[in-house]
């Protein structure tokens, strides 16, 4: 199963690589991917009863929805003027423009490629501001993809240091 997400996730990187991006910066894109299954694979070595392959294959596909908005609708990345941006602020202006915001639609689409139902709903948590129920993996997953995703925020925020503190906070008080 993991093996398959792998090599599924290894697929849809070479497809885009070789198809580019229309307003989305690839280079920003792609170095974000790999920020975020790095600081995925950290933090789920703090909790192991977390299984770890998920929680990188999670935070590496949490953002597959913004290569489909922007093959669908170029301008919006380039009009929206990203960097520096934290990542919650895109998905909310993603969610004012279209009424779905990027993570919701990277479920569907890895709903549609058969991944496992843990990756594919931890996904859509990955923007979540909530604590993860103790019990639910799904829940502590999404977390952990919503943590590697405040960590690769830090490599491109104007204000890293208020980015620092949540991360900090969450970090000290949600993980076990």
């Amino acid at each position: 199963r993991t093996v398959a997400a792998l090599s599924l996730a290894t697929t849809i990187a070479q497809s885009y690589a070789k198809a580019g991006t229309q307003g989305l910066d690839q280079h920003h894109f792609w170095l974000r991917v790999m920020l975020c299954a790095t600081a995925a694979r950290l933090l789920s070595e703090l909790d192991k009863s977390l299984p770890a392959e998920e929680a990188i294959i999670a935070a590496s596909l949490q953002d597959i929805g913004m290569l489909a908005i922007d093959q669908l609708m170029p301008e919006f990345y380039t009009s929206a003027n990203i960097s520096g941006e934290d990542h919650t602020s895109v998905a909310t202006r993603e969610s004012d423009a279209f009424g779905i915001e990027h993570s919701q639609l990277s479920q569907s689409i890895l709903e549609k490629w058969g991944l496992p139902a843990v990756i594919c709903n931890a996904t859509c948590l990955s923007h979540i501001n909530e604590a993860p129920i103790k019990n639910d993996l799904t829940e502590q997953v999404g977390f952990i993809a919503r943590l590697s995703s405040l960590a690769a925020d830090l490599a491109f925020s104007v204000n890293p240091d208020a980015i620092l503190q949540r991360l900090h906070y969450h970090c000290l008080n949600e993980l076990e």
